[in-house]
């Protein structure tokens, strides 16, 4: 920590022109020492729970002896095991929190090499904390359930974003803002400055005319249909690749000179739509 106060620090505070967050973890005896040492050097805090446990009291806690430690904005972040997120969503608010990051890393998870029999990383017992893409869908469920139940609790969106569309979906979920680190960490920090550059084609694209405009973009759902739709096929695009026939589920699409659907067997579950290379399916999603 002397390291990071000492130069690294006062270096970010004097070269930098935007606010500066720092992240900080984890239980209120980590806080009652973080807090008062970094607060000079920081905008907001945002402050990770991994380890601190599920129990709310606990986390209320914590969040008590941050805000009264710092006048700065505090943003809790949420892990992924929490079970009730509404629920911890209203307890740091309760205890002086301006808002939400969802989410922290997934875990325990394991990651081994069959070849040399060993688990390539982790701790004791051989595991390690998930981010990245595959948990991207985690975060978009979690941003969107806490920010449906505190419309006015700013959420900011964090787990699987390296790309410009990625954002798109983050914000039309609920968040208010993003972060990312997994993907510059695995493709680069250009990455970054290459989002960026990429938004305002993707918002062209999605025939949105602003960052705002996606924000203020009320999110469709719950249109929940208990009758199959079956897929209808454009044949001048299909390319007879076979795709949707080698992964239907129901056995339900055949291919003789043309793609055939048997909508006695399909359910209409939407699989070959999404998984079409040509987009030549439509009518089930």
């Amino acid at each position: 920590m002397k390291y990071w106060i000492n130069i690294i620090l006062p270096d970010l505070r004097k070269d930098l022109k935007i606010p500066l967050i720092l992240s900080v973890g984890y239980s209120k005896e980590d806080m009652e020492v973080l807090i008062p040492a970094l607060e000079g050097y920081c905008d907001a805090f945002e402050v990770s729970t991994h380890y601190v446990g599920k129990d709310l009291s606990q986390i209320g806690e914590t969040v008590r002896t941050i805000t009264a430690l710092t006048n700065k904005p505090v943003f809790m972040k949420i892990s992924p095991h929490i079970p009730d997120v509404v629920a911890f969503a209203k307890v740091v608010q309760e205890n002086g929190a301006k808002g939400i990051v969802a989410i922290n890393s997934l875990g325990p998870t394991l990651k081994l090499d069959a070849a040399k029999r060993r688990v390539l990383m982790g701790n004791e017992s051989g595991e390690v904390w998930t981010s990245g893409p595959a948990i991207k869908p985690v975060a978009l469920a979690i941003v969107n359930k806490i920010k449906t139940a505190m419309p006015n609790f700013t959420v900011i969106g964090a787990g699987g974003i390296e790309s410009a569309t990625d954002i798109v979906e983050f914000l039309l979920a609920g968040a208010d803002a993003v972060q990312m680190l997994s993907a510059a960490m695995l493709r680069g920090k250009d990455l970054y400055q290459k989002i960026l550059k990429d938004l305002p084609v993707v918002l062209t694209s999605l025939n949105f005319k602003s960052v705002k405009e996606v924000v203020e973009t009320p999110l469709q759902k719950g249109n929940v249909k208990y009758q199959p739709s079956h897929p209808v096929i454009d044949h001048g695009k299909c390319n007879l690749c076979g795709i949707c026939e080698r992964i239907c589920p129901y056995f339900a699409l055949e291919i003789t000179n043309r793609v055939v659907v048997n909508i006695q067997e399909c359910f209409g579950c939407g699989l070959c739509e999404s998984k079409c290379p040509a987009k030549a399916m439509s009518g089930v999603l």
